[in-house]
């Protein structure tokens, strides 16, 4: 019996070793197998995200590309309202002093009055110059070939096309209802050089017979189109390894997130195979528009494998891209199994105890398990994919989102229209108040285009662009949302100034539209639209920090005009221009524009300031240049601005100007600013007379002023003084 027992526990401790070995081996087999599975997944994993990583540095440099378009259109455009306007004005001056002639003079007499006064027109202007020519070809008046006046120029071609584009010209304004046109040709800038496009506007006088005109070259506007580009590209926000730059042929960095990084740095960038990156990129570009290209980053402490998308810039021998690091692909890979490889180890533990003497519910369990971590990791995904796909600022979807979602949006079975916004001087709010203005103007204008569509697709587009999309809709919705965002956009003021935005709209037109194209649609109408009242926005975003600073401080209103009203009698004391004068009156009412940023109790402090609190007062004539310098028309204002308080002695302050290094309208700021200074009363001194107040520019004369200057306002007030 004993014996018996014994050999039931020897064959039960050996059923129970079998079971438990064969549990494990068949623990073991699942095991290998799932996690054969996991490893495949994650590289599956790690080239989908190779590619969207891919797809998106694609998406943006060819926004910015697209951009350079656009900014060549926008500031051409102006330049060719210049060309108009400036024949204008002098056909109305010309034709006015004709007018004035004897009732009996002769039609060659009143040509010959005419050309003269182009002719003058051409000595005093510093722009192009203005040619006339008859309907014969005869040209009687040119800007810089004088060789040609007085003689035919019907057969002159253009230098590069062939094409007799004097012909054009004269058959151009006579065909036109008009009597007007433009027209593109190449011509000699200087003699002996290189011809260079240029477009010149003509308008046919018929009254005396006459073709006037002027023109202006390409290179004339572009530096302003790269100005404009690289001043934009430079307030998105990249961080050190994330980041658009543009490279020139000839190996200069026109663009990059790195100051310090240059010609060297770029020439020693390797490609995966050892050959110089930016030859291989300058020799595939000759025959491609484009390239992705695998190059290792060594530069300061950084040294990576990076991908980059190339594409060349047209006309201009450079080229623009933007780059990831691999490693941090890499990353997300070896990230995706970490996150899943604890969950699946504990799971097989639990199953390896669960299944000992049941093997037949090991698979089911183990089953069971890989199923609950899946749906887990599931949930968690869904989650973290959630919030990246929100705007942390403005709670809308971002463009992450839209890229995920895209493919949902079905012109063929529906009607889908998408609105576009651009905050309109968002750059000169931030410089003038700080970003967290800049951020309260995009929350509001994200507040009201989502209320106004009514629609939760809704996305910040950019760092000032917003993006509505909105399925089942027509045109007569989107003209009415349109009207209802521009009036409620009226209603919003901060820091006393109106908000505004640019606005355009776009419908779904056949099967063949992409969700992108009714996008770039809209995009067209809004910097349309965004084109015509870019004067009149600027305006009255510059209008309304000048109330701004009216408003904080009382004082400040009579002091710019008493400043104004000094700087005009000097300036005409000085013979200046009606349009030199024009400017210096705008200088000074915004020479103090950058107290905006300065701390209010500075300003209206009784007691001495500190040398610290000194030092914050002197960065508002700084704070005032980048104000003015955020737009290309204020650019000239704000160099008079920033220099407004150099001293003749180059004792002054930002930059130590001395003498005419500091530009004439600074000067003459200078002693305005200083006179109305001493003869108003502060909170913090008591004004002296003017007579006093003469007698300390005088003192100051050779040292803080400009001596000349100083003689000059003094006689206005007819009072000598000596020093």
């Amino acid at each position: 019996m004993e014996n018996r027992q014994k050999r039931i526990d020897k064959r039960f401790k050996q059923l129970s070793t079998l079971f438990f070995v064969l549990a494990l081996l068949m623990v073991s087999i699942v095991f290998v197998r799932e996690y054969i599975l996991l490893k495949q997944n994650a590289a599956f994993f790690n080239e989908q995200v190779l590619e969207d990583a891919k797809e998106d540095i694609k998406i943006e440099v060819d926004a910015r590309v697209d951009e350079i378009d656009s900014v060549k259109d926008l500031i051409f455009n102006e330049f060719l309202s210049d060309l108009e306007k400036r024949v204008t004005d002098m056909n109305l001056a010309a034709n006015f002093s004709v007018a004035q002639l004897p009732i009996t003079a002769t039609l060659e007499e009143k040509q010959d009055l005419y050309i003269d006064m182009a002719y003058q027109f051409n000595l005093e202007s510093e722009g192009g110059l203005f040619f006339i020519l008859d309907q014969d070809g005869v040209l009687h008046l040119s800007g810089r070939r004088k060789d040609l006046e007085e003689s035919s120029v019907l057969n002159t071609q253009d230098e590069v096309t062939g094409v007799y584009f004097f012909q054009e010209m004269i058959n151009t304004v006579l065909n036109s209802e008009t009597h007007d046109g433009f027209i593109s040709y190449y011509w000699i800038k200087e003699i002996g050089g290189e011809p260079i496009l240029k477009t010149s506007y003509v308008y046919y006088i018929e009254s005396l017979d006459l073709i006037l005109g002027t023109g202006v070259y390409d290179v004339d506007y572009i530096e302003d189109v790269k100005t404009e580009l690289f001043t934009r590209i430079s307030s998105y926000e990249y961080d050190s390894e994330d980041y658009i730059y543009i490279i020139g042929y000839d190996d200069e960095v026109i663009y990059h997130v790195n100051d310090s990084f240059s010609s060297s740095d770029l020439i020693a960038i390797k490609t995966l195979d050892g050959e110089s990156f930016h030859e291989t990129v300058i020799d595939t570009l000759q025959d491609e528009d484009f390239l992705f290209i695998n190059y290792y980053f060594e530069f300061d402490d950084l040294n990576h494998e990076k991908i980059g998308y190339v594409r060349r810039i047209e006309d201009w021998d450079m080229y623009i891209g933007r780059s990831f690091v691999v490693d941090d692909l890499i990353f997300e890979q070896n990230s995706y199994i970490e996150k899943l490889l604890p969950g699946f180890i504990l799971y097989n533990l639990i199953i390896l105890l669960i299944v000992i003497g049941i093997v037949a519910l090991i698979k089911k369990n183990l089953s069971n398990s890989i199923n609950d971590v899946k749906d887990e990791f599931d949930e968690q995904n869904k989650i973290i994919k959630k919030m990246s796909f929100k705007d942390q600022l403005t709670g809308l979807y971002n463009r992450t989102y839209f890229e995920d979602v895209k493919l949902s949006y079905e012109p063929c079975t529906e009607y889908v229209g998408v609105i576009m916004v651009d905050v309109d001087g968002l750059k000169l709010l931030n410089d003038a108040f700080g970003h967290s203005v800049g951020d309260k103007v995009l929350k509001s204008v994200a507040t009201i285009l989502r209320n106004t569509c009514s629609s939760e697709d809704v996305f910040r587009w950019g760092g000032d662009e917003f993006v509505a999309i909105i399925s089942k809709t027509t045109i007569k919705d989107l003209e009415a949302y349109e009207k209802i965002f521009i009036e409620e956009i009226k209603k919003i003021k901060i820091n006393q100034i109106k908000i505004s935005a640019s606005i355009g709209y776009s419908l779904s037109h056949s099967c063949s539209d992409s969700i992108y194209d009714i996008i770039k649609y809209a995009e067209k109408m809004m910097y349309d639209h965004k084109l015509l009242a870019s004067h009149s926005i600027k305006r009255t975003i510059i209008d309304g920090l000048l109330n701004t600073l009216y408003d904080q401080y009382n004082f400040e209103k009579g002091h710019a005009d008493n400043v104004m009203k000094y700087a005009l009698m000097i300036g005409k004391s000085l013979h200046l221009s009606v349009e030199e004068l024009e400017k210096l009156k705008i200088t000074a009412l915004l020479h103090d524009i950058g107290k905006i940023g300065v701390p209010g109790y500075l300003l209206t402090k009784v007691e001495k300031l500190t040398d610290e609190e000194f030092e914050e007062i002197k960065l508002h004539a700084e704070k005032g240049y980048r104000i003015l310098s955020a737009y290309p028309e204020l650019s000239e204002y704000a160099t008079y601005v920033l220099f407004h308080h150099e001293r003749w002695d180059g004792k002054g302050y930002p930059r130590g100007l001395s003498k005419e290094d500091i530009p004439l309208f600074s000067r003459i700021i200078c002693i305005a600013d200083s006179f109305d200074a001493m003869t108003q009363d502060r909170v913090y001194k008591k004004k002296i007379s003017k007579a006093d107040a003469l007698k300390e520019l005088v003192r100051c004369k050779g040292t803080q002023f400009d001596p000349n200057l100083v003689d000059i306002f003094l006689k206005l007030h007819k009072k000598p003084i000596t020093k």
